[in-house]
């Protein structure tokens, strides 16, 4: 089979989204190996409810002192009763073997006069993995992205229409 959505990332692994896009349900970012839910899935309520501790999101990289304020700002979202029920599904993202590995929500909330983009990614398969993750990064408009802009630039990513 001939892949029109997919990511090569140079280094042996490419991403291929055609089984996803294929659905009618999906669209495949050709330029981040992301993939969008059409429609944007709920957010796994449940679940947050019953998670105690959040492990840090690693692949948001900030330096002092917004890394000290990154964690005041998650202390300070998730020690409010029912926090999760503002996050809103942004995209998923596929492993090096094109399977579904994350899925992303977020919100933006304010913390001492700034705004901060909160994010959870959800571990779909969790075997030895925490089931979320965890990350606040300092709210840039212009480098945001939530659902919508995820569909563009999916749309806006292949050469293949979707």
């Amino acid at each position: 089979m001939t892949s029109k959505f997919n990511l090569d990332w140079g280094n042996g692994v490419i991403i291929h989204g055609d089984k996803y896009v294929e659905t009618g349900e999906w669209l495949f970012n050709c330029k981040r190996g992301t993939l969008v839910s059409l429609s944007p899935l709920p957010t796994p309520i449940d679940q947050l409810k019953q998670t105690k501790s959040f492990e840090p999101n690693k692949a948001i990289y900030l330096e002092d002192p917004d890394k000290t304020t990154a964690k005041l700002v998650i202390n300070h979202v998730t020690g409010h009763p029912d926090w999760y029920t503002k996050l809103k599904y942004i995209n998923s993202s596929l492993g090096e073997s094109s399977e579904l590995l994350f899925h992303a929500y977020g919100l933006i909330t304010e913390h001492e006069e700034r705004r901060w983009s909160i994010e959870i990614l959800q571990v779909v398969k969790s075997k030895n993995w925490p089931r979320f993750y965890i990350g606040a990064e300092p709210y840039d408009p212009a480098t945001f992205i939530d659902h919508e802009k995820a569909i563009q630039q999916a749309r806006a990513s292949c050469p293949t229409p979707q």
